[in-house]
């Protein structure tokens, strides 16, 4: 307001007052959880008892599945396989089946008899021949099965064969011979891994048989002198 024109004057200002705005309390921020560390289970040890449990379990299973298996119902839907085994993948150590179908075979299927040579890892392992006999499975023009019992080298990872006659005939699968994979402790790397250990054991194997042989020989000698000088007494 102003007092008097030209004389002086007072002059009023109401200031104007600015609210201050209210403030939002801030919350604080929660803390993060923590993570519970992560529990790794921790396998058992295997125990020797374990082990030999297992195994015997296993070979307990191939035993009754070579002994009690049915080949006719095995044979049903194979009848233009040329061969397959019980169990379908031998156990080192143990007995299996060879079943070979003479129909589906070009070389053997009209010969009398069949027969089979067998061996291991590679052909590395001596070979064995086996008879196969007829079995009671039906037969028409595509099955003729044949079968024989083998024991596996408790050594083998793999089953080496060729089917043959008795005139020569062999059904070898084109030079490529049969090959069939064996379970156990034994695989291809620790075979080859011990070579040298296993011809280490040939050779010792090799020079025991010559001196025995050779002891052999001499006893023989021996009891030929003696038989000689009591025929000439």
């Amino acid at each position: 307001a102003k007092d008097g024109e030209g004389d002086g004057f007072v002059e009023f200002v109401t200031e104007a007052r600015t609210e201050e705005p209210v403030r939002e309390p801030v919350a604080e921020p929660e803390p993060e959880p923590v993570a519970e560390p992560e529990v790794v289970p921790v396998d058992e040890p295997v125990t020797a008892a374990a082990v030999q449990e297992e195994e015997a379990a296993a070979v307990a299973v191939v035993a009754s599945e070579v002994d009690s298996h049915d080949a006719g119902e095995l044979a049903k839907d194979k009848a233009h396989w040329l061969y397959f085994t019980v169990p379908e993948k031998p156990r080192a150590g143990e007995d299996c089946v060879v079943y070979f179908n003479r129909m589906s075979s070009t070389v053997l299927r009209e010969r009398p008899s069949i027969k089979m040579i067998l061996s291991f890892n590679g052909w590395e392992m001596s070979s064995h021949p086996h008879q196969l006999s007829p079995t009671s499975t039906p037969k028409d023009k595509y099955n003729d099965w044949w079968s024989c019992r083998v024991a596996v080298s408790k050594d083998a990872y793999e089953m080496n064969f060729v089917f043959h006659d008795d005139d020569g005939n062999f059904d070898n699968n084109g030079g490529q011979d049969y090959v069939n994979p064996v379970a156990g402790a034994m695989t291809l790397a620790k075979w080859q891994a011990s070579a040298e250990e296993r011809e280490a054991r040939l050779e010792e194997d090799r020079k025991l048989k010559a001196a025995e042989d050779a002891a052999r020989a001499e006893k023989q000698k021996v009891a030929e002198a003696e038989a000689e000088d009591r025929n000439q007494a």
